[in-house]
């Protein structure tokens, strides 16, 4: 009986450990391919033409930075393969050529993706009207922007985003990037300016990369309402998040973790669930539906979803510890 009840004691303090962390988890695995065929104007092959699938950075996520490089061959065709899963830029360059690039979703759904380019000649003066030189710098410093912030150098992207919104205040964009920088710098009222400054200036964009990264934004707000201890305000931004990007697994994923907070464990496990549907090869969700249930005393189903959690993710940081858990809970 005594060892009953020390065994139980660690389990809910293992518990409580757990969802003491960040709100959002490790992006979905899973991986796909993406081909496509680099072009002049004119429909001609543009061969040595660079190529780059680069994994979108939402700041508030913590994903695996991920970037890949081919270049075209004599027809201009290029293939990239075991591209990781979730939110992929992908750029296409060369000399003599603006570059351009694409945004695309690597899924279970959308996991083979053509992607085609049409580069335009960089044929300008040695000196540009002055009117002209805000937009180049622009593309200049944003490329740059993002090169420091994969060094980790925020604050050297920071300013350089800065002087985009210098050049080019209408750019709004740029915010959330600002913002994404102090996320991970943690200074969370500046970020959260900035984010609510985006969000402001987005209210008239519905484009299709506006709204997902409307719903990024929110997120991010609902995540620094979170590391603030503020659950409710959290809540009301993970859902408004929801009601833009519903198909979103992490939107789902936070939505469930703030309602495990709150201890309504019926809603948490309703969106854990509902994260795992989207994107089945997770784990992480598995791991936290495992949770749920044993809070619910509902050891069958928590040791079924630990054991499938275990089974996707045998090397993942938590597994040793779930392995222990699973060993109080026999029955």
């Amino acid at each position: 009986m005594k060892k009953a009840i020390i065994s139980t004691l660690c389990i809910v303090t293992f518990v409580c450990l757990v969802f003491q962390g960040n709100f959002l988890a490790a992006q979905a695995m899973g991986y796909g391919r993406l081909e496509g065929r680099v072009t002049d104007e004119d429909g001609n092959p543009i061969p040595n033409a660079t190529v780059t699938a680069e994994k979108l950075q939402h700041v508030s996520k913590k994903l695996t930075t991920f970037k890949k490089s081919v270049t075209t061959n004599a027809k201009g065709i290029w293939k990239i393969f075991n591209v990781s899963g979730g939110d992929i830029v992908v750029t296409a360059s060369a000399e003599g050529y603006f570059p351009d690039t694409e945004r695309v979703e690597i899924s279970q759904t959308y996991s083979n993706l053509h992607v085609n380019f049409k580069l335009k000649r960089a044929e300008m003066p040695t000196e540009l009207p002055d009117a002209e030189k805000p937009a180049i710098n622009t593309a200049k410093y944003l490329e740059e922007g993002g090169k420091y912030f994969q060094e980790e150098k925020y604050e050297d992207a920071i300013n350089l985003y800065q002087l985009v919104l210098d050049n080019s205040p209408e750019n709004y964009l740029v915010h959330n990037y600002i913002g994404n920088c102090y996320m991970k710098m943690e200074k969370y009222d500046h970020a959260e300016k900035e984010f609510q400054d985006f969000l402001e200036a987005a209210k008239q964009d519905n484009s299709p990369v506006s709204i997902p990264m409307q719903a990024d934004a929110l997120s991010s707000l609902g995540t620094i309402s979170a590391r603030k201890n503020d659950n409710e305000a959290a809540l009301n931004y993970f859902l408004e998040a929801y009601k833009l990007n519903p198909m979103d697994e992490e939107v789902n994923y936070n939505l469930g973790e703030i309602h495990f907070s709150l201890r309504k464990i019926d809603e948490a496990i309703q969106y854990y669930r509902i994260a795992s549907d989207i994107k089945p090869t997770w784990p992480e969700p598995y791991m936290k539906l495992g949770y749920a249930y044993l809070n619910k005393n509902d050891t069958p189903k928590a040791k079924e979803y630990f054991k499938k959690f275990l089974e996707m993710a045998p090397d993942h940081p938590q597994a040793e510890g779930i392995k222990y858990l699973l060993e109080d809970i026999k029955e």
